[in-house]
């Protein structure tokens, strides 16, 4: 079963069972199309768990909707948090300045990879 630890933030179950309702889909219909068990997908539309971006962009794909009908992306949501920066560059030894441009690196890249989707 490709139960995803780390799925798309954002994501809903419910949405996502309302559009494949809608196309008159059984959970059995999706699991086969998107190549997932059907018990994955139970586990999305239950909240269990997330579909991860690739098996996201998948699932979209079947059900002819896009990324960000599924999973909302909200651009820039994630800025650092100052205090959180701050602890972390203590914890390793490190400037602020190199968590901070870390951070924002890994944002850009996280940003970057879904537009691609």
């Amino acid at each position: 079963m490709e139960l995803a630890r780390s799925g798309m933030h954002g994501f809903s179950g419910a949405r996502l069972r309302r559009y494949r309702q809608a196309l008159d889909m059984t959970m059995a219909d999706l699991a086969d199309a998107a190549e997932v068990s059907e018990a994955t997908v139970s586990a999305w539309e239950t909240g269990r768990a997330a579909p991860t971006p690739p098996l996201l962009k998948r699932v979209a794909d079947v059900l002819r909707v896009t990324v960000p009908d599924l999973a909302p992306i909200q651009e820039g949501r994630k800025d650092y948090d100052k205090d959180r920066v701050a602890s972390m560059a203590k914890l390793y030894g490190v400037k602020f300045s190199v968590v901070k441009a870390v951070w924002e690196r890994d944002r850009a890249t996280r940003q970057e990879y879904i537009r691609r989707l």
